[in-house]
């Protein structure tokens, strides 16, 4: 049975011979692992938008709330001063989380991120195109312009290396990427069509089970 290449290299009558299988094959795993990547560094670019937006609107609502209040009740209302309380405490706690994402340079990190992600997808892009590149009159070349990209591929990755990715979120960008690219897993041979968590070591297990912290957490209070 042919898959897509053959046949339109059987069309095109051009020959498949072992440097550019290999390059094939080689674009293929590279495409896979990049569309990984960037699905992963999207979902933390998402995740550092919400945390920065939620603080802003916090920082915004709650005073803005509190002179509604007072202009409302009064300054010397029960209602007005129990409100005032609460928005202090609230207001300590948002200031905290604010140095905390200063410190922690929480903007760099979705900038850094989206930048990540945006340049993996286009890798992802341009790794499958060279992969379904027919016909190949000249091998040699196609093995250039598979070593052009995979160097900016590892260019990426030393960047990439500087916020490092967990194991759990590198599972879970690998199942996404079996499923964009219609493959089956290499440990448990399954081909992905959703985000359902499994048990596989490989393209699973990537969401945290809470059962487990709870069992931890009552073990370190006791």
């Amino acid at each position: 049975c042919c898959n897509i290449v053959e046949i339109r290299c059987l069309i095109m009558r051009t020959p498949l011979n072992n440097q550019v299988t290999q390059v094939r094959n080689s674009s293929l795993i590279a495409a896979i692992e990049c569309f990984g990547y960037s699905y992963v560094l999207r979902r933390r670019a998402n995740r550092f938008r919400f945390a920065l937006n939620t603080l802003s609107v916090v920082g915004i609502a709650i005073p803005a709330t509190i002179g509604g209040i007072v202009l409302t009740y009064g300054y010397n209302h029960e209602f007005a001063e129990e409100a005032g309380r609460l928005s202090a405490i609230l207001l300590m706690v948002q200031g905290g989380l604010s140095s905390f994402s200063v410190v922690m340079r929480w903007d760099d990190s979705l900038s850094k991120s989206i930048d990540s992600s945006l340049h993996y997808a286009q890798l992802s892009h341009e790794f499958d195109k060279l992969r379904l590149r027919a016909p190949v009159y000249n091998s040699n070349q196609y093995q250039n312009d598979f070593d052009l990209l995979d160097r900016e591929k590892n260019s990426r990755d030393v960047i990439n290396m500087q916020s490092p990715l967990s194991d759990r979120s590198m599972r879970r960008g690998m199942r996404a990427a079996l499923r964009q690219f219609h493959h089956p897993c290499a440990a448990c041979n399954q081909t992905p069509t959703d985000m359902a968590n499994t048990e596989c070591g490989v393209c699973g297990n990537f969401k945290l089970n809470y059962k487990y912290i709870s069992k931890w957490m009552s073990q370190v209070i006791k």
